[in-house]
């Protein structure tokens, strides 16, 4: 290698320090900016519920031994056990959430099993089955062994 080509690299290789050294300075500074950043959303956050709550307090300060409409329906509301119902219905959403979430992931586990098996015999060809259908379920014949 000739003097010429070897004071080449020495600056190819000192450049590619420098960046280096240019990209740590910049990613420190960064992390900074980032935590700095999470920290006054964080606070942000926080103080906004506290206004929230003392706008809450206020108001219910306010009403306090009054006779007001808000009274009258939560008597209301007493009276006809809407608590039971708002729980009834609570109950049958979450449940057609479940139903519809748990659909959902069959339908995904049956539309990428082909495409996994594929992968599976690339990596493994003599890989075998888990012996699961394609929805993930087990076969009939390995629960009525059970």
């Amino acid at each position: 290698m000739g003097k010429q080509a070897r004071q080449k690299d020495e600056n190819r290789q000192e450049k590619e320090h420098q960046l280096q050294r240019e990209w740590i300075r910049n990613r420190r500074f960064t992390t900074g900016v980032e935590a700095a950043t999470s920290i006054v959303r964080t606070l942000i956050r926080w103080a906004g519920a506290a206004v929230i709550a003392w706008f809450a307090y206020k108001s219910f300060q306010a009403v306090a031994g009054k006779d007001t409409t808000f009274s009258a329906v939560v008597n209301l509301a007493t009276k006809l056990s809407i608590d039971r119902w708002i729980a009834y219905i609570i109950a049958g959403l979450s449940s057609g959430c479940w139903w519809y979430e748990r659909r959902t992931r069959q339908k995904t586990i049956k539309d990428r099993e082909e495409y996994i098996r594929e992968l599976e015999k690339k990596i493994d060809p003599k890989r075998s089955t888990s012996g699961l259908t394609a929805e993930g379920k087990p076969r009939k014949e390995d629960v009525n062994e059970a």
